[in-house]
């Protein structure tokens, strides 16, 4: 792993430690965007440190804001934030833009989790990877089955791209609207002022994404990106943007708990399953699954 140092001139650096250490260094303002970022693997002739660098990696270090060490969306306050890369982000729904966190979010559900995981992978008993199944389909299939998470033959952990969708639209419905129609409200109550202004707005939005985010269980229709909230377009205003990048948070932490439910049957119960086992196991095992998972995700 590469180690990073910053400088605001170029000619006195300070180890800033990994690429995560200095975003973290950034959004806490110690390192400013206007600041060189450099780091080993640009020296060509494998020196440690900027200033034993001989072979001019030093003079083409880059500003901060020339990086991808820290999307300055972070810093955007107005206009409309955008967040599709075509790059990196596949699928057409919006949810599209926040798959790539889905795996690191699983890894790092606690802070030895990785050790087992990669044992279990090791050994055969999960399979590394989390496979979004894209495409434009409504959760109910013709069968009468739902498209949900599902564990297959190889131990794949499978989750549909609408699922997904479906599980962010009611994530940002509920929080909005617990701030919106309770939290707020009691907190102005208390205060006796208004601390925290009630917006009909907010509260109209997060119905109408959780009528679409239900629609989805029985027909697939686009999301509205222009007038629904979603996680790839959405505005820099400070009030707008909360609800979008708070749910987000919780969307991720969601997804690491299903993760983590399928991670327990791949260890435990996939080996059982299809010898004649009554119905009260399969409850069983679902339970067992939903404990385990609260387990690693409070570790």
């Amino acid at each position: 792993m590469a180690e990073y140092y910053y400088s605001s001139d170029k000619k006195k650096w300070e180890n800033g430690g990994s690429e995560y250490d200095i975003f973290m260094n950034i959004v806490t303002g110690k390192i400013g965007l206007d600041y060189f970022i450099w780091h080993t693997e640009m020296c060509d002739t494998n020196q440690n440190h900027p200033n034993k660098c001989t072979c001019g990696a030093v003079e083409e270090a880059k500003r901060i804001n020339e990086t991808d060490i820290v999307p300055l969306w972070h810093f955007q306050k107005e206009g409309v934030i955008n967040h599709y890369n075509p790059n990196i982000d596949f699928g057409t729904q919006p949810i599209r833009v926040l798959n790539h966190m889905l795996g690191l979010m699983f890894v790092n559900t606690h802070s030895e989790f990785h050790k087992e995981l990669f044992e279990e992978i090791d050994k055969g008993v999960f399979r590394k990877g989390v496979f979004p199944v894209l495409g434009e389909e409504a959760l109910r299939k013709d069968n009468g089955n739902f498209r949900t998470p599902i564990l297959d033959e190889q131990k794949n952990v499978i989750i549909n791209e609408t699922f997904l969708s479906y599980l962010w639209g009611v994530t940002y419905s509920v929080y909005a609207l617990f701030l919106e129609t309770i939290d707020f409200p009691q907190i102005n109550n208390h205060y006796g002022y208004t601390e925290h202004p009630i917006r009909q707005e907010n509260i109209d939005k997060a119905h109408l994404l959780f009528n679409y985010a239900k629609s989805l269980i029985q027909v697939f229709e686009k999301w509205d990106k222009e007038t629904l909230p979603n996680p790839e377009m959405y505005s820099a205003n400070a009030s707008d943007r909360t609800y979008t990048e708070q749910s987000n948070t919780f969307y991720t932490e969601a997804v690491k708990f299903i993760l983590c439910h399928e991670f327990t049957h791949a260890q435990r119960h996939i080996e059982k399953i299809g010898k004649d086992l009554p119905v009260s196991h399969y409850l069983e095992f679902e339970k067992e699954a939903d404990e385990n998972a609260v387990a690693l995700c409070s570790a």
